[in-house]
């Protein structure tokens, strides 16, 4: 059986997901509970359902073989963040079962993607905002936290592209430092050997400080990202690897800068 990664990125786009299959994985915690539901009726393009029974042990399913029927809008709370709920039937029975996505992301193993994604998919998460007094136009992928962004600059009419990588550390050993390596799939690796190295202090236990470093893009560059998937990246000392989904998504997002005028 093929074990796929289900990821949280699931949800800004939960439309690759809808008919997917998840099945218990072969080691975790089976305590967490989750909602059951009584299907009152089925539609076209939704279900409709009763309040709650009661809650359900994951333990109880163990086994089992759910079907992701959809994604609920996120429960916003002021203190905390948001919920993302996910609705699943049991392949078993025909139960169905409300869950928080994250918690059954850790619970569960994707088996089957209800839709693949192409390079065009993620292209919604491509944002851009304009500077008129300056005449420049800043297109860039999402960022913030450990990983990679891409941005597009256009200034009087000129194009640049950056890349933009972070990693946590738990030492300041970068700080003025320089080098930045990005391994491919293929084994070949990309070199940025002036590439400066930014060290910020966050706090985290075990993840102390935060590298970045920001790190203008050839032509070439460009074509060397947007035909090699990432396998994982250096800051200095800071190692991250970057799994298959992310580097899929990393691929999507310079292909949609590039295309985005």
């Amino acid at each position: 059986m093929m074990i796929l990664c289900l990821s949280i990125k699931a949800q800004n786009h939960p439309e690759l997901y809808i008919n997917g299959l998840i099945i218990n994985k072969p080691q975790s915690f089976y305590n967490y509970p989750i909602m059951k539901f009584e299907r009152l009726k089925k539609s076209t393009d939704k279900y409709e359902f009763n309040s709650p029974s009661k809650n359900v042990l994951f333990s109880k399913i163990k086994g089992d073989t759910l079907k992701i029927i959809r994604f609920k809008k996120e429960i916003e709370f002021k203190d905390r963040d948001s919920i993302q709920m996910v609705i699943v039937q049991s392949l078993k029975t025909g139960n169905f079962y409300e869950s928080e996505f994250e918690m059954t992301f850790l619970q569960f193993d994707l088996i089957k993607k209800g839709q693949e994604p192409t390079l065009d998919t993620y292209c919604s998460d491509i944002t851009e905002s304009t500077d008129k007094f300056n005449d420049v136009k800043t297109i860039h992928s999402p960022e913030g936290g450990d990983g990679i962004a891409f941005i597009k600059m256009i200034i009087k009419g000129k194009v640049y592209f950056y890349i933009s990588c972070s990693s946590a550390a738990i030492n300041s050993d970068g700080l003025g430092e320089n080098g930045v390596d990005f391994l491919f799939a293929d084994g070949t690796k990309r070199t940025f050997t002036e590439a400066k190295i930014k060290v910020k202090y966050i706090g985290r236990s075990f993840e102390t400080y935060r590298y970045s470093s920001d790190i203008e893009l050839s032509n070439e560059d460009m074509q060397l990202f947007l035909s090699k998937p990432i396998q994982a990246y250096r800051l200095y000392s800071a190692e991250k690897d970057v799994d298959s989904e992310s580097s899929f998504i990393y691929k999507s997002y310079i292909n949609c800068i590039v295309k985005n005028h």
